[in-house]
């Protein structure tokens, strides 16, 4: 008997201290909602909330000392936002008898969020702008108009410059935005790429191919992401691929997975510049000599690892280069 009782105050005394060393602010909740445990930080929380500690207090009077926040798991209270989450506690035999609450202080990140927005307002607007002013100058017809050669200098920087806001701008969302997840077919998205890029293929007098439009090759993705990943890499195959060669987009079933490879006969990498491929702003010496920015290749690979699939590349110099992504094939429900 006395070790059974040993044994229980050990337990409690273990609940307690895990309790008390959550960084969180943590209720235990009983059936009729009132609070039988908190922590310290909980403890701190609702002693500037509300000048009382929450211990024996209903837990409903508790939340009402917050307003709603952006999110519907979030609350606010005094400039600062909260995430709040709730888990309901079950006896060993499925009954419920309480529940666990916890307010996680996300001021920092919801700051952040914002400060990343003013970013890309600023990216995505006001730096395009003066860009754009810029082109439609060059454009127009007059004596103030600059010499050809510079004319032409001015017009390479003012379309990188834009370039380089709208990939940051696509690079940042890609990271952050909620996916919209659909049931697509793979091969209709990789044809949908290639039409896209085929003025520009046939231009440099490059062959472009894409097979797999004949059967259906199901993934959950979103849309508008994965179209842009695969303009990416079949563009960036089209680029380095000089005229007469080809680029070829195919998509197959294998095993479990649906595979995507884009393959060119172009100009090929080293392996020091494979190691480098996906850094963000890294450009190889072919690149350095167009009107790239280093970016695209990041996105296609954060697109790819926030799908979970998974992005390869073989190159050999002089020989080509073959991208492939790999997704778990979805069942059509």
């Amino acid at each position: 008997m006395h070790g059974a009782i040993g044994r229980m105050r050990d337990l409690r005394r273990f609940v307690d201290d895990t309790l008390q060393g959550l960084p969180d602010a943590t209720l235990v909740v009983d059936p009729s909602g009132q609070v039988v445990l908190a922590n310290r930080a909980a403890r701190d929380l609702f002693g500037v909330l509300t000048g009382r500690p929450p211990d024996g207090r209903p837990l409903a009077d508790l939340l009402a000392a917050f307003g709603p926040g952006e999110a519907p798991d979030e609350v606010a209270a005094r400039g600062s936002a909260y995430q709040l989450r709730r888990e309901a506690l079950r006896s060993a035999r499925g009954r419920a008898i309480g529940e666990i609450v916890r307010l996680t202080d996300i001021s920092a990140l919801r700051a952040a969020a914002r400060q990343r927005e003013q970013v890309l307002q600023l990216l995505s607007h006001d730096m395009r702008s003066p860009q754009v002013s810029i082109l439609s100058l060059l454009d127009s017809p007059g004596a103030d108009r600059p010499p050809p050669g510079l004319a032409r200098r001015i017009e390479a920087y003012a379309r990188r410059t834009l370039a380089l806001a709208d990939d940051f701008v696509h690079l940042a969302r890609a990271e952050s935005a909620p996916l919209d997840l659909q049931l697509l077919n793979l091969g209709d998205l990789a044809l949908e790429a290639a039409d896209e890029l085929w003025p520009q293929a046939s231009a440099k007098k490059v062959r472009l191919t894409a097979e797999g439009g004949e059967a259906e090759y199901l993934i959950r993705a979103d849309r508008s992401l994965m179209a842009r990943a695969l303009i990416n890499l079949i563009g960036n195959a089209v680029k380095y691929t000089d005229a007469g060669g080809r680029v070829d987009c195919r998509v197959w079933r294998e095993g479990s997975q649906v595979v995507c490879a884009v393959s060119d006969t172009g100009r090929g990498m080293p392996a020091e510049q494979l190691a480098r491929l996906f850094e963000r702003f890294h450009r190889g010496a072919a690149a350095r000599s167009s009107d790239g920015v280093g970016l695209g290749l990041s996105f296609v690979q954060t697109v790819a690892e926030r799908h979970g699939a998974e992005l390869d590349c073989a190159s050999t110099e002089g020989q080509g280069t073959v991208f492939t992504l790999r997704f778990a094939e979805a069942a059509e429900v």
